[in-house]
């Protein structure tokens, strides 16, 4: 249900358990997931985010942050209060409600891999519950412009549903396209060092070809769409050159791509899929 517990962004004297006496999230009364947003700019990291504002709450207000759980905008969903403790967003329904912050500044609709992450997140919590769910926003339950236009046109129009998933459809890129090549420019890919590199389309998957050569050591490159660098490899190389081809999300209309070794790069488009 969470990529990131607690335990990652938590400070000593800062921790939920110690700023909230909510029981936990009681399964049988839930009836619905209700959106949060910001309000204003969002300009740090999610974990500098949570701990400041989880300092502040806990300093100005005398209790946690009530969000059961935040969504960041590489589609990373942040544990806060999670299901042991009840949320304390929704005032009036936070008995019957789990609360999701949607980590946006200002009045933006939430991206691609946000909205594809909030309804997994939907559908595990109907899951724990063992019944549907209605997605709201917090201007449902209260006086307030949360969780802003953008984002409530979203809810109206059903893209956080998880109903909403449908099949991709694969396109073969014939002649296939090469669409980066590090030897234009010279640039290698730095030994251990994350690169993002534009596909040529907004969202979906590409299958790529990808190549590395001119390397002086042995390694391995991944290639992946959004959130933190999985743990797999998509080629092994030693010193010679190699490729190997794989399907990787897209993200903002860009792969991204980390060697173990530094080596130049070529990324060829051999069929899409939206």
């Amino acid at each position: 249900m969470f990529d990131q517990s607690r335990s990652v962004w938590e400070q000593p004297g800062f921790t939920v358990a110690e700023h909230t006496t909510s029981p936990p999230v009681a399964s049988g009364m839930i009836d619905s997931v209700v959106v949060h947003y910001v309000g204003a700019s969002v300009n740090n990291d999610p974990i500098t985010w949570l701990r400041n504002n989880q300092r502040y709450y806990a300093t100005n207000r005398g209790y946690s942050l009530g969000y059961n759980a935040v969504v960041d905008r590489a589609g990373i969903m942040w544990q806060v209060r999670g299901l042991e403790f009840r949320n304390a967003a929704n005032k009036g329904a936070n008995n019957t409600s789990v609360s999701l912050l949607q980590l946006v500044s200002g009045d933006t609709a939430a991206n691609g891999v946000q909205v594809a992450r909030t309804r997994r997140f939907v559908s595990d919590v109907q899951r724990w519950c063992g019944h549907p769910l209605t997605v709201l926003g917090h201007r449902d339950v209260g006086a307030t412009a949360c969780p802003g236009d953008a984002i409530y046109n979203q809810i109206t129009t059903g893209e956080f549903d998880p109903s909403a998933d449908k099949d991709l459809t694969m396109k073969i890129v014939s002649p296939p396209r090469r669409v980066y090549d590090s030897r234009e420019d010279d640039n290698p890919l730095p030994a251990q060092t994350v690169r993002a590199i534009p596909v040529g389309q907004e969202s979906g998957a590409v299958f790529v070809n990808l190549t590395v050569t001119q390397q002086n050591a042995s390694g391995y490159l991944t290639a992946w769409g959004a959130g933190a660098m999985p743990d797999v490899s998509n080629l092994n190389y030693g010193v010679k050159d190699i490729c190997n081809t794989s399907w990787v999300p897209v993200v903002d209309g860009h792969i991204n791509v980390w060697s173990y070794s530094a080596t130049h790069v070529l990324v060829d488009v051999q069929a899409v899929a939206a």
